[in-house]
């Protein structure tokens, strides 16, 4: 592994949500591409399983927009998503929902990125 490639590795192309004014931007820049917000928290065990995998898919599909929420931080976001299990992915498409995934299900969550 060359130095380059380890600091590429290292970027991350995921976009941590910090406040709802911030995911609202997020949402309304995204325009028509596909949006995945993963709802975690930083105690759940399959979150911490999903976090690399979910990174490296950030990177591979660079024309979808990659979201983290923390649900302890941003409880009115989660509360909207009507958020009740970690982690849950939820596919969003020009401002609307489109599907979501509980739980750690790595071919689904796949296949609905490919549909873009």
């Amino acid at each position: 592994v060359t130095s380059r490639a380890g600091a590429m590795a290292s970027e991350s192309k995921v976009i941590h949500i910090k406040s709802e004014e911030q995911f609202a931007k997020v949402l309304k820049d995204a325009g028509t591409k596909l949006v995945v917000a993963d709802f975690s928290a930083s105690w759940c065990g399959p979150c911490k399983r999903l976090e690399p995998m979910y990174e490296t898919w950030a990177r591979e599909h660079t024309d979808v927009v990659f979201l983290h929420i923390d649900v302890d931080e941003q409880g009115g976001i989660a509360e909207d998503y009507e958020i009740s299990a970690m982690p849950t992915l939820v596919f969003i498409k020009s401002g609307k929902e489109r599907k979501r995934i509980r739980g750690l299900d790595e071919r689904g969550i796949l296949a609905e990125i490919a549909k873009k």
